[in-house]
């Protein structure tokens, strides 16, 4: 089957990975279906609170995804504001889950309902 071609292929990938003399400089972030190859010490929380720190306040802070490198930007995020795992994880650091990507495509619109009745008030 496809999942069988794909996890055969990531192993490959990865023998071949290894074998490179700057292998050991890279983190790899392997997930379902995708490798993720990226420099050491670099993630999205970092950037996201790089990123943060040169911006003004926020009223709200909504991080949602559904990946293992989310979780880095899931950490930084605290109460009030919110963060949001799609797909059920015994490990997340976010606060609030949603089953699939359906849901959350129905938290944004709710989101944005609620900003559209506060602005016509």
């Amino acid at each position: 089957a496809i999942a069988d071609q794909v996890q055969l292929e990531k192993k490959q990938i990865l023998a071949a990975f290894h074998a490179l003399p700057f292998a050991d400089e890279l983190l790899i972030v392997d997930e379902d279906c995708t490798l993720e190859f990226r420099t050491k010490g670099i993630n999205k929380g970092r950037f996201v609170s790089q990123w943060l720190g040169t911006q003004p306040n926020f009223d709200f802070l909504l991080a949602m995804g559904d990946s293992k490198t989310d979780e880095d930007i899931f950490s930084l995020i605290d109460p009030p504001n919110y963060s949001i795992k799609v797909g059920r994880s015994t490990n997340s650091s976010a606060r609030y889950w949603v089953e699939e990507q359906g849901e959350a495509l129905s938290v944004l619109k709710a989101l944005t309902e609620s900003s559209k009745k506060q602005v016509s008030s």
